[in-house]
């Protein structure tokens, strides 16, 4: 399949099929705002189940997408959260969520308010028909760690976080 991007470009596009099923009558199905996005938005098909602390702080909110996937045995997903995420008082639990090959449960999203507060009127929170995250495919090589007794040298080294000077 190929689109037309301007008078003399041309986009190949490659159509992968994932299976999906709907566990929710509300839910909906993964997909992309623009042709161009790497990411394919979750909805979720109902508003967030609240899991409090022993003292009724709100310790996380949980969305259900409603929707289990089948990818095939060489995709997985990340699962990250969309950028309008800024908008509101959530970051996702997990920083970027996995969701393997083998995993055929509903696709749920989990965020910690930034606040901390017994009463959810004092957060901005998605509702129920909201996109909540983003899945990215990719693609999972299968690798075999072989031990050595040495490692190739770099300019590099063995500098940690922020040694690339960037």
């Amino acid at each position: 399949m190929s689109k037309q991007n301007g008078p003399n470009e041309e986009i190949s596009i490659i159509m992968n099929k994932i299976k999906f099923i709907k566990n929710h009558k509300d839910a909906t199905a993964p997909r992309r705002a623009h042709i161009s996005d790497s990411g394919y938005d979750i909805v979720s098909a109902a508003d967030a189940e609240i899991e409090r602390d022993a003292s009724g702080h709100i310790l996380y909110l949980s969305y259900n997408s409603g929707i289990s996937i089948e990818p095939p045995d060489n995709v997985y997903f990340l699962l990250y959260p969309r950028s309008s995420v800024r908008k509101y008082n959530l970051l996702l639990c997990n920083s970027v969520g996995v969701i393997d090959t083998s995993y055929r449960g509903d696709v749920l999203v989990c965020f910690r308010p930034t606040i901390y507060t017994e009463n959810i009127d004092d957060l901005n929170i998605y509702k129920k028909g909201d996109r909540i995250a983003q899945l990215i495919p990719r693609i999972r090589l299968d690798i075999d760690f072989v031990e050595s007794s040495y490692v190739r040298a770099t300019k590099r080294g063995c500098g940690g976080f922020g040694s690339s000077g960037e």
